[in-house]
């Protein structure tokens, strides 16, 4: 199973991944920067929140959303069987 990507297509999933992450703090800090609430976090998505930590959870969510369909389209497995 680890040849389903070639070596370089594995890089650019581990960086956008990577960047995933940096994104999701990104979005984190600049929303609680835009709230005013300087350190005021909230609630986490999965538990109903609507605070900064909840905002750069969705965010990084429909990120990671798009480097799955990416990964999907990337690997090196026919996706369909031949007719």
């Amino acid at each position: 199973m680890g040849d389903a990507f070639t070596p370089r297509q594995l890089v650019a999933l581990t960086t956008f991944s990577d960047l995933v992450a940096e994104a999701r703090e990104k979005v984190m800090a600049d929303a609680l920067v835009a709230s005013g609430s300087a350190g005021i976090l909230g609630e986490a998505l999965r538990d109903g929140g609507a605070g900064s930590r909840a905002y750069a959870e969705a965010i990084s969510v429909y990120l990671s959303i798009g480097l799955s369909r990416l990964t999907d389209i990337s690997n090196s497995l026919p996706s369909h069987s031949p007719r």
